[in-house]
């Protein structure tokens, strides 16, 4: 009896294992027919997605059927795309290599892998990729994308290793207001010395500079820079100006961004006399929030000293600045900056001591192929202290500056630069002496030495 039951549950299992493997071997075809399809709609829809720019649907619709099409060149490079354009470049390196691994000339792949190794900061790959797709060679807007890439990754593969690069640069403008004056000759009944009343003129100015960059290790770095200038007014040699200038700055990486500490010293001339001296100390933090955004909160300390009769105008000086800043692709920055400060009259008796408030929009925009377009809007309020008067009245100035230059990149060859410029600058003041208007215009040329 446990005979035949044993050869009854022996033989029920044979022909379970046998009725399965029939019904497999009957829908099989059908099984593999539906993969087919699977795969033709999958990479229809993918393209569609693709092609809408929505690369985090891209991404959520493609990873579950990574097992069944990883190996696929077409599924690798959508994968890998949607991951790159969606801030996972670790990952996309690992996706989209598989693609030039099977087929080495696959450009869209290759720009791929080029910029997800840029994002993630291993630019010496980067930069092996990217000289492959130049080598090819690729269309012109492509190929426009990629000199961008390159010249970033030649910026940023300086902050890495000892660098020291100069300067020279001549500049021709003109001033509508070179002393920075009122354009009445009276005030209160007297009549203004033509040094205090407004001053147009064209100048000539020359700029020599260096900058000494020196990375400690990988986290701390120190740099120092040097400049010293001369403008020359063809019809107001009184405001001839000279400065000298000379700064030191520390900076310590974090994983949220970078702590730094620097130091400057001015010294000013006006018609080969000593003006004023300027010592000053900047201590700020740069926080990265979230995507390509940052937080910047600066503290600035300065000690203003004038010479001779001037010194009533000495003063210890503070500012608080806290500034939101975008990043875009291609070196473009757009950013917003509110500042608070305080001057301390240090006589006794001046009343230069005060409080300012401002706010600041700067933008920074690369256009073509190697131009580069700045924006500077600037509106500032200075209250002077109620316990000294200027001329009977509590002074209270109101500034506003805007500014734009455009720059033309290596215009001659490499290292030259040709930029044009113009500032507006209006200031109001409820003291008349004090109110004046200026616009300045510029063609300077720079040949940079690295």
């Amino acid at each position: 009896m446990t005979s035949f039951k044993r050869f009854v549950s022996i033989t029920y299992t044979n022909i379970v294992i046998i009725t399965m493997a029939l019904i497999f071997i009957i829908i099989s075809p059908t099984l593999l027919a539906a993969s087919a399809i699977d795969k033709i709609e999958l990479y229809k829809r993918a393209n569609k997605l693709l092609a809408e720019n929505k690369m985090q649907a891209l991404l959520n619709y493609l990873s579950p059927h990574e097992l069944q099409f990883a190996g696929d060149i077409q599924y690798d490079y959508l994968l890998g795309i949607a991951l790159l354009d969606t801030k996972n470049a670790s990952l996309a390196i690992q996706v989209l290599q598989r693609v030039i691994d099977v087929s080495p000339n696959y450009a869209g792949a290759r720009m791929g892998l080029a910029r997800s190794y840029f994002d993630v900061g291993d630019f010496e790959r980067a930069k092996y990729h990217f000289e492959i797709l130049k080598s090819l060679p690729p269309p012109q807007n492509i190929a426009e994308v990629i000199n961008q890439y390159l010249i970033s990754i030649d910026r940023y593969s300086k902050q890495y290793t000892p660098h020291l690069s100069a300067w020279l640069e001549g500049s021709l403008g003109y001033d509508t207001n070179a002393n920075g004056s009122t354009e009445d000759d009276f005030f209160l009944g007297f009549k203004l010395n033509e040094k205090n009343v407004e001053s147009n003129s064209p100048f000539t100015s020359v700029l020599i500079g260096a900058q000494y960059s020196h990375p400690i290790n990988t986290n701390w770095n120190f740099s120092s820079a040097i400049n010293l200038s001369h403008r020359v007014n063809s019809d107001a040699h009184f405001v001839d100006l000279s400065r000298y200038q000379i700064n030191g700055q520390l900076d310590r990486k974090f994983s949220f961004g970078y702590i730094y500490g620097k130091m400057t010293a001015t010294q000013i001339s006006i018609e080969n006399h000593l003006n004023q001296r300027i010592f000053q100390g900047n201590l700020g933090i740069n926080i990265k929030l979230y995507d390509s955004y940052s937080l910047n909160m600066n503290t600035l300390y300065a000690k203003l000293r004038f010479e001779d009769s001037l010194n009533v105008r000495d003063v210890d000086s503070t500012i608080f600045s806290l500034a939101f800043i975008k990043d875009f692709k291609n070196f473009n920055q757009l950013g917003i900056n509110f500042s608070y400060g305080e001057d301390d009259a240090i006589e006794v008796a001046s009343p230069y001591s005060n409080s300012q408030s401002s706010i600041q929009l700067f933008s920074r925009f690369v256009l073509g192929k190697k131009s580069l377009l700045k924006f500077n809007i600037l509106a500032s309020d200075i209250e002077y202290e109620d316990d000294y008067q200027f001329f009977g009245l509590v002074r209270d100035d109101r500034k506003y500056v805007v500014s734009t230059s455009y720059t033309l990149l290596d215009f001659i060859s490499k290292n030259w630069q040709l930029s044009a410029s113009i500032d507006w600058v209006k200031h109001e003041s409820n003291i008349e002496l004090y109110q004046y208007d200026r616009v300045q215009t510029a063609l300077s040329i720079r040949k940079t030495f690295d």
